[in-house]
């Protein structure tokens, strides 16, 4: 007779590779949307393939910053990425099964909701879009690499997948998040306001979320490599 506990865990990982693959269409999909809205922003940077800089969104000055122009669909796709995030909260906190970074991912999206929410009222739609999408962006290859380690892919696959995710989210959520942080920065020390430094508070612990993140990835690409130890980065805690 088939043990009930590797049938519970079978049943498991098939519902996290069901999210996974969703996941994946979902975030190639708003990152192609994200590309049509806003390649021809000024302020989309070049280090994500746009033509401009983060720092023309200053330009006009205080308080002119805050009054931009929104191309066509900018409320779809701002709106559409903040209702898809609650639902992954509800989610989070009802549907999927709990696992070790249940508290962090909880902390994470409290934070997001709250990012795009508040820039959102407070018009700062427009550096909260590049946020957006850089984000969206580096989590293609979260579950990429998430699909392949719940399959019985060939194994260099695996580590393959795993190294690719690490350098993009080192590209994009160190170095050009990172980059977009100093220069909001250099402008809110010029304008000062709890709104400015609300923003830049949570974006602050966003980072350094991110910094955990890419340890844990590189941990776990170590493991791969050096001990032929694969598993997803973070594992199922119990069953509900």
């Amino acid at each position: 007779m088939e043990d009930p506990e590797k049938y519970n865990i079978g049943i498991i990982y098939a519902r996290k590779n069901s999210t996974n693959f969703f996941k994946l269409i979902y975030y190639t999909l708003i990152t192609i949307f994200g590309i049509y809205v806003l390649s021809d922003q000024p302020y989309f940077p070049w280090q994500l393939l746009g033509k401009g800089e983060i720092s023309n969104c200053f330009k006009g000055g205080f308080p002119n910053w805050i009054y931009h122009q929104k191309p066509d669909y900018f409320n779809i796709y701002y709106l559409g990425v903040l209702a898809f995030h609650i639902s992954d909260l509800i989610w989070l906190l009802f549907v999927y099964e709990l696992q070790t970074d249940f508290l962090m991912m909880l902390v994470h999206h409290i934070c997001t909701i709250s990012l795009i929410t508040f820039s959102y009222l407070t018009n700062y739609s427009n550096i909260g879009s590049i946020i957006i999408f850089l984000h969206d962006f580096g989590d293609i290859f979260v579950y990429i690499a998430r699909i392949f380690l719940n399959t019985k892919a060939p194994e260099f696959t695996k580590s393959s997948s795993g190294i690719l995710l690490l350098l993009v989210w080192i590209y994009t959520r160190l170095f050009v998040f990172g980059g977009i942080i100093n220069a909001l920065y250099i402008e809110f020390s010029l304008n000062h306001s709890w709104i400015n430094w609300n923003i830049l508070l949570f974006l602050c612990f966003l980072y350094l979320l991110h910094m955990y993140w890419i340890y844990l990835i590189f941990k776990k690409i170590c493991a791969a490599l050096f001990v032929n130890k694969y598993e997803d980065t973070f594992k199922v805690k119990k069953i509900r």
